[in-house]
């Protein structure tokens, strides 16, 4: 239920679906907008303007993804760390001017400078797109296996087996309390051998960090891919769990 509060406080919203395109490093300190652009633009649905540089904040107005604001030039002097989409963001707040002049504060994360690589898809259980791994609706999939590889305690298990005409995917979750999480998605052609792996881990130790990794095996030599977010709060502090890191990609051969 707090997560579904503090979602809608952010006026986070999943429905929809456009073209996933690279998310901007959250630990690479993007330009101050008043030295670039004073229009920014939304990519999120349902972005709440709030009369103060915080989720608690009066709902002053709403407005519409790629929809142009004002910035004042005035920014809260804190950053706060949202995750919008799966993705985590740490970004100040931003005071801006709407095209019908109502003023207001929004969080910076969920603004982009005109022709920015910022945002992503909505992400789901069934439908989602990932940077390199690939874009699935696995509506038009079968699901053909459902097993849990839980073992009691903190420890909660659970994999998924979906296919098509030819090729197969399996969803591995695993969780383990307040030690963190893992999820793993591996492509496979129709006889079993592997075309894609992707992992999402979340870790405590030695730091509050995401690591995201993929291995093409389509790729000659088979590429792997490897990026790294430090985050400031634990994710049970977050409005929801962050699905994908951000950050440059390590690209190495595959041994």
């Amino acid at each position: 239920m707090a997560v579904a509060l503090l979602l809608a406080a952010c006026g986070h919203d999943v429905s929809g679906d456009t073209d996933t395109v690279p998310v901007q490093p959250a630990e690479v300190p993007a330009p101050e907008p008043a030295a670039t652009e004073k229009i920014l633009y939304t990519w999120v649905e349902g972005l709440n303007v709030r009369d103060q540089p915080s989720t608690k904040g009066k709902t002053v107005a709403r407005v519409r993804p790629n929809e142009p604001l004002t910035f004042t030039g005035e920014q809260s002097p804190q950053k706060e760390t949202i995750v919008l989409r799966g993705v985590a963001y740490h970004e100040p707040w931003l005071k801006i001017s709407t095209a019908d002049r109502k003023d207001g504060w929004v969080f910076g994360g969920a603004l982009k400078r005109k022709d920015e690589l910022k945002g992503n898809a909505a992400l789901g259980d069934t439908k989602f797109s990932f940077p390199v791994f690939g874009s699935f609706d696995l509506s038009d999939w079968e699901e053909i296996a459902r097993n849990d590889d839980g073992t009691g305690g903190d420890v909660a298990a659970e994999t998924i087996t979906y296919r098509s005409e030819d090729q197969l995917l399996r969803i591995a979750r695993i969780e383990t309390g307040e030690n963190g999480y893992r999820n793993t998605f591996t492509l496979l052609d129709q006889t079993g051998n592997p075309l894609k792996e992707r992992t999402l881990e979340y870790s405590v130790e030695p730091e509050l960090e995401l690591i995201e990794m993929v291995t093409d095996h389509t790729d000659i030599p088979a590429k792997k891919y490897r990026r790294v977010q430090l985050l400031d709060k634990h994710y049970m502090m977050l409005n929801e769990r962050p699905q994908m890191a951000s950050g440059e990609w390590k690209i190495t051969d595959v041994d």
